[in-house]
């Protein structure tokens, strides 16, 4: 599988917008019941881009499909932390694609951008029955540090 990664241009961003939607139903048909699955993404990263502070990548194969990316950014904390924290808030390759290194790839690439913008920290949210992807993060080198909890309000 040949593809590359880059950062997201003006004439794709729509494109990630439709990912993020796909991503989306697929944590509301696999992990999430609360999930509207009639949502629809329009027009969310366009106000992003040029942020110096955040970083939208996307996987291109070698036709020039956009096949998956990666939403990323540091957070704003003040002075709370010693240590500067980014966080992968949103990650998703195409189904055909998946299981080729791409979403491991487009980690590598945050993490080199990271490290540039001299960041300590990722953190990313994982649905915990989402075991491909839990595995994929620890393999790069992450470990469960927080734990998310909800509870359901019976009527």
């Amino acid at each position: 599988m040949v593809f590359k990664i880059k950062e997201v241009n003006n004439e794709e961003v729509n494109i990630v917008d439709q990912l993020l939607t796909k991503l989306i139903i697929d944590e509301g048909k696999s992990y999430d019941e609360n999930i509207n699955l009639e949502y629809k993404v329009e027009g969310f990263y366009q106000k992003y881009l040029g942020n110096e502070d955040m970083k939208i990548l996307v996987a291109v194969d070698d036709k020039g499909s956009i096949i998956g990316y990666l939403f990323g950014f540091i957070e704003n904390n003040g002075k709370v932390y010693r240590n500067s924290v980014a966080k992968i808030d949103a990650l998703y390759v195409e189904q055909f694609y998946r299981g080729y290194g791409i979403a491991k790839e487009l980690v590598n690439y945050f993490e080199k951008w990271c490290k540039v913008k001299t960041i300590m920290y990722i953190e990313i949210d994982v649905c915990k029955e989402n075991a491909i992807a839990y595995n994929m993060y620890k393999q790069k080198g992450f470990s469960p540090f927080r734990i998310n909890m909800r509870k359901k309000i019976k009527k």
